[in-house]
């Protein structure tokens, strides 16, 4: 039998004294000296031998559009669609949005509107660059900034450099040839400079020394070897932009600092002359840095853009990553011993029967929950049958050579997008979509897991790592994407792979998201790893900070949300806020889905009890036949004792997947005052 490891249960169980502590957590493996530790230097070891032991295959998928065919695809970022489509659908960089057309690109500055259920800054067509193309590739790219390498006959002619967060798109002409044409006016400003206004909105021309410009109408044509596009704020900052403009970005890179509670992170802009340059900030990031000296602001999709002037921008987060235990209280003997009934029904009940990823993955996450309330609630006899059942299910899953015994269950590995696919679908999973939400459920239960149980951890480590590589990998390899699923910038993750919507790329389920950092940093626990705990950490406390600026609690009484009517989003896109979801159009479904699988790493999430009374009265008068358990158990964040009551009212029916009759209890009764 794999070994057990000793945890004192938080329930049931007397204190016991420091040193027996440290004497049993030896005996018990808890310290996991044996465990395997990444090569110095590095978060995670390579991940070579696993992979080449896993079938190759790859599922049908677009051409794809890469300067570099060594390089992992672009999937799931915010400029997926310049590597999977070709003209590309738009890519959205705040404040800039760009499409690429069959001889180069069309930009525009999107217009914020919105509608009762809607908000719209969709891409439009202000400005197009021909530089005489056939094709575009993509070319350097990293998660802020994107090169599109514009070619003709094979040969690339032009590029332009896009980067999150800047009001600038740097163009490079190598033949020097391009014209620009605007839907608008074009007034000359001196030093071969131009402004160019469409309706309200602002840009700016700058050309070097040297470089001519011939106007014809609302188009001209440019001889420069370089010019720069400006997306321009007030006119009283005109000089400003301008001043800047020919300092092009050379680089764009992210780093974290993790210093206990706190998470700092960095972003840098290399120029090509070392000189400074000019950088939009969102709310999610001057909310936390004090005293911004902000030289104008533009209106986005998510609220006013501050641009300062510099090359390194840093914001700090701060809070304890949420208590990995499920009872964290004294209960009471009538609420242990319910609990202990509901247990004993919903171990009875356990089941595996899903064999797609998604589905899958919720009911280990299931079994890995009750797996700890049976150590919570001390209950050893059933603690150990559910990790029996559990690990052998997982163990299939994480077993590499896996598809030489059966015909589902297990994970394969695509040489060519690069990453790793469950071999019966789900959402699109053999697309890359989702694959944050669907891995964290099999990060999530390992992690529980092998708490108790060393030898598992121990055989199946290095194919987790490949899960944890797979959705947020620590740097780009010729087997992984750097941080596939999450954009460093917004803060948040995208969910679709190829990201071929004109609104462009999107992301429905922002507490899958935070599970799925969460569940790293609890693996990282469990095999020690420091360094992986703290790349958890900064995630999982960014996605937080999104999914309260931008899904659960944006400021309604900002521009944006002028005509909305609602409290929640339910997807944010590139290019629009929706309250909807793909699923469902039922009321508590753009909640709902937000709230899901409300493991205790979403505790930070509900923090703001006022607003999570106002987002539940939101669905005040409408019939709830969906997602009743999470919308219980977020509310008893706000209101214990009227969600306690509610317990009488959910059926086994009401349970998703994810979630079971004993976990919701023990969620309810652990949050009663």
């Amino acid at each position: 039998m794999a070994q057990r490891v000793w945890r004192q249960p938080k329930v049931v169980l007397p204190a016991i004294g420091v040193a027996a502590a440290i004497a049993a957590a030896v005996y018990f493996g808890l310290f996991h000296a044996g465990m395997p530790q990444p090569p110095a230097g590095t978060i995670l070891p390579s991940s070579a031998n696993v992979i080449s032991t896993m079938l190759h295959k790859s599922a049908p998928h677009p051409a794809l559009h890469l300067a570099n065919p060594d390089q992992p695809a672009p999937t799931d970022s915010w400029y997926s669609s310049l590597a999977f489509a070709e003209p590309s659908d738009p890519v959205y960089a705040y404040p800039w949005s760009l499409q690429t057309t069959k001889t180069g690109a069309s930009l525009s500055v999107p217009a914020v509107s919105s509608t009762p259920n809607t908000v719209f800054a969709e891409h439009g067509a202000d400005l197009k660059v021909d530089v005489g193309a056939d094709s575009a590739d993509v070319g350097p790219h990293n998660d802020m900034s994107v090169v599109i390498d514009y070619q003709k006959g094979g040969q690339t002619i032009a590029s332009s450099r896009l980067t999150h967060g800047s009001p600038y798109i740097f163009f490079t002409l190598k033949n020097h040839h391009a014209s620009l044409t605007t839907t608008g006016n074009v007034q000359p400003r001196g030093n071969h400079g131009y402004i160019l206004i469409v309706k309200s909105q602002r840009y700016g021309l700058w050309l070097p020394a040297g470089a001519h410009a011939q106007l014809h109408g609302s188009q001209l044509s440019l001889d420069a070897g370089r010019f720069t596009l400006i997306a321009l704020a007030g006119s009283s900052s005109d000089g400003t932009f301008f001043k800047f403009a020919a300092n092009q970005i050379q680089s764009a890179s992210t780093t974290y600092k993790v210093s206990g509670t706190q998470s700092t992170t960095t972003f840098k802009l290399a120029t090509s002359n070392s000189q400074p340059t000019v950088f939009g900030l969102l709310p999610h990031q001057y909310e936390h840095m004090p005293n911004v000296q902000a030289i104008d602001t533009l209106p986005t999709l998510l609220g006013q853009q501050k641009f300062v002037i510099g090359n390194t921008f840093s914001y700090r987060l701060n809070g304890a990553v949420s208590d990995d235990k499920i009872i964290t209280r004294q209960l009471s003997s009538a609420q242990a011993a319910k609990l202990k009934s509901l247990l004993q029904a919903d171990a009875g009940n356990l089941k595996f029967t899903k064999t797609d990823p998604y589905f899958a993955g919720k009911q280990l996450y299931r079994a890995a929950n009750l797996l700890e309330l049976s150590h919570e609630l001390n209950m050893p006899s059933l603690a150990s049958n559910i990790q029996q059942k559990l690990a052998a299910e997982l163990g299939q899953w994480l077993d590499p050579n896996g598809y030489k015994s059966r015909p589902n269950k297990y994970f394969y590995y695509d040489p060519a997008i690069r990453g790793v696919v469950g071999v019966t679908p789900s959402f699109g999973n053999e697309k890359f979509n989702d694959h944050h939400f669907q891995y964290g459920y099999f990060i999530y239960a390992a992690a529980v897991l092998g708490r108790y149980d060393t030898d598992f951890a121990h055989e199946h480590q290095a194919m987790i790592n490949v899960l944890v590589k797979d959705i947020a990998s620590p740097m780009a390899s010729q087997y992984f994407p750097k941080l596939r699923n999450f954009d460093a910038y917004t803060g948040h993750s995208w969910a679709d792979g190829f990201g071929l919507f004109t609104d462009g790329n999107n992301q429905e389920s922002s507490g899958e998201a935070v599970d799925a950092w969460y569940a790293i940093y609890l693996w990282a626990q469990t095999i020690h790893n420091q360094k992986l705990a703290d790349l958890g950490q900064w995630l999982y406390q960014n996605e937080v900070n999104a999914a309260l600026a931008y899904w659960l609690n944006p400021d309604m009484q900002t521009p944006p949300f002028k005509q909305y009517q609602h409290k929640t989003i339910g997807i944010v896109w590139g290019g629009k806020l929706d309250y909807a979801t793909f699923f469902s159009s039922k009321p508590a479904a753009p909640l709902g889905i937000q709230l899901i699988p409300m493991s205790p790493g979403q505790s930070n999430v509900a923090a703001d009890k006022s607003r999570v009374k106002q987002n539940l009265a939101s669905l005040n008068g409408q019939s709830i036949d969906q997602f009743k358990d999470y919308l219980l158990l977020y509310r008893a964040y706000a209101n214990p004792p009227a969600a306690e009551q509610g317990l009488t009212k959910i059926k086994p029916a009401d349970i998703d997947d994810a979630d079971s009759l004993t976990y919701l209890y023990a969620r309810v009764y652990d949050l009663q005052p």
